[in-house]
């Protein structure tokens, strides 16, 4: 397969100042990707109108698997995985989201993947492999994994740590996917830490080296900060990831670096 590097810009739906970074992004053609927290639909209809009418845009599920996503912990990785009742709630969860995206764009999503990478949890992918088979549409779209390829990373022991672990579960599920004839990316890149990594041209110029295959570069962008207090706790990441796409970076169909 020819290598193809794809730019895709997450948490579409977070807030206000996520949605238009990304907004302005995709009508700048900075981005080919993005992925969609549907039911913030609600908060947000006119944002996501929107986004419907940005083409070409490759337009994915973002899953929102917690009831809060604001809040995250080590108890929900165990309710995902072990509660009494798990199966039959993310069951109801993902085909809602789904259901619900369909009928905002009127399309399936090209991918989906999920806030926090909570899909990569080995109990809830199955569960998500279950529900695109029982639907139909695991080969119509392609899961996202999280092996970037290196198994290493810069930064903190933290960051090494989270990476190490997306990397081994990520190495597992894209296995899994093939297997199962779904289609996957070979690799995903991108900053993992804001704490200890600093998104500008030198770092997308040597993740670009690690690229083999179909390889998402994922972004998060932000144009501001203050409705992401609370809920975030990288904004400033966020708004210099969005200010380096917008004025340093050229289209994704041109060079860059």
């Amino acid at each position: 397969m020819k290598n193809k590097l794809i730019i895709c810009a997450d948490d579409f739906g977070m807030s206000h100042g996520v949605n238009e970074a990304i907004l302005i992004l995709a009508q700048a053609k900075k981005i080919q990707a993005v992925s969609i927290l549907i039911k913030q639909n609600e908060i947000y209809p006119t944002a996501f109108k929107s986004l419907s009418l940005v083409l070409p845009l490759e337009l994915g599920l973002h899953l929102d698997l917690l009831d809060d996503y604001s809040r995250f912990g080590l108890r929900d990785v165990w309710v995902l995985s072990f509660s009494k009742n798990r199966k039959a709630d993310l069951k109801l969860k993902i085909k809602d989201q789904i259901d619900k995206f369909n009928q905002l764009f009127s399309r399936y999503p090209d991918f989906v993947d999920s806030h926090r990478h909570l899909h990569m949890i080995p109990q809830v992918n199955q569960i998500l492999l279950e529900v695109l088979f029982e639907m139909n549409l695991s080969q119509s779209l392609y899961l996202r994994n999280t092996f970037s390829g290196s198994f290493l990373s810069r930064g903190s022991v933290k960051s090494l740590g989270k990476k190490f672990v997306l990397d081994v579960l990520g190495y597992w599920a894209r296995g899994k996917y093939r297997n199962l004839l779904v289609k996957t990316n070979d690799r995903l890149l991108g900053i993992m830490n804001y704490s200890s990594e600093v998104f500008n041209e030198n770092f997308f110029i040597s993740q670009k080296k690690e690229v083999k295959g179909l390889s998402i570069f994922y972004v998060h962008p932000a144009i501001s900060y203050k409705d992401l207090i609370g809920i975030d706790p990288y904004q400033e990441g966020r708004i210099n990831e969005f200010q380096i796409l917008l004025n340093h970076f050229p289209r994704p169909d041109e060079s860059i670096g």
